[in-house]
This record gives C-alpha cells, sequence and structure tokens, in this order.
C-alpha cells in the first residue's frame, strides 16, 4: 500500500522562488524535493529544538534590538497613518495636543457613565 501524502503550501517572495527554483534546478532538484529533504532532516532532530534551529539557521530567535527595532518601525508607520488620515479629512495636525493618560481615563469613566455601566 502507498504512503499516504500530504501538501504544504508556502507563500514566498516572488524573486525568492525563481531564486531558489533556479538554483535547485542547477543542483538537479526541485522544490518538492527541497521541502521533502528538510522536513526528513528536521524530523529527524525531533524534540531537540537547539538542533532544529541550528539547521534552520533563519528561524532562530530575533535579538532584543531586532525586536525593538521593529517595534520602533511599526510605531513610526502608525503615526504616518494618523497623519495621512488627516490630511484625507482636512484637518490640520497643527493644533492637534495629545490627550494625557488622565484625560484618556476621564474620557473612558465619562463614557461607562454614559452608558450606564457604572455609577
Amino acid at each position: 500500500m502507498a504512503p499516504q501524502t500530504a501538501q504544504i503550501n508556502v507563500k514566498l517572495d516572488r524573486d525568492l522562488k525563481l531564486a531558489g527554483d533556479a538554483a535547485l534546478l542547477e543542483a538537479g532538484s526541485n522544490p518538492s524535493e527541497a521541502v521533502r529533504n528538510l522536513w526528513i532532516a528536521v524530523s529527524e532532530r525531533g524534540e531537540k529544538r537547539d538542533a532544529v534551529l541550528k539547521l534552520l539557521d533563519h528561524a532562530q530567535e530575533p535579538s532584543e534590538g531586532a525586536e525593538i527595532a521593529r517595534k520602533l518601525e511599526a510605531l513610526d508607520r502608525a503615526t504616518h497613518l494618523f497623519e495621512d488620515l488627516g490630511k484625507q479629512l482636512g484637518l490640520s495636525l497643527d493644533s492637534f495636543t495629545p490627550m494625557t493618560d488622565e484625560e484618556i481615563e476621564e474620557a473612558r469613566l465619562a463614557h461607562f457613565r454614559e452608558k450606564g455601566y457604572i455609577l
């Protein structure tokens, strides 16, 4: 009886896929064989997390500095989204003053009182 098979679908950057396909072709292989061999190598390492991470190399956890940089980049993108929305709505952000934590808390409590959630 033939072994049962499973299919894996992976999303990759187009250029990465093309470069990988070309390298595999040059080596006389193909994506299916490469993934199958990767799965064999990972499964042979079983519960040995460090061995799997070493095999994958790129899958190692990001450094603390990389995580901080990622969060700062996300914050910068969010700031620009806010500015872009203001421009689209014709609002001047020059006079915008952010609320303090205390003002936010007061507004939240006022909203809950208005809804009857608190007295």
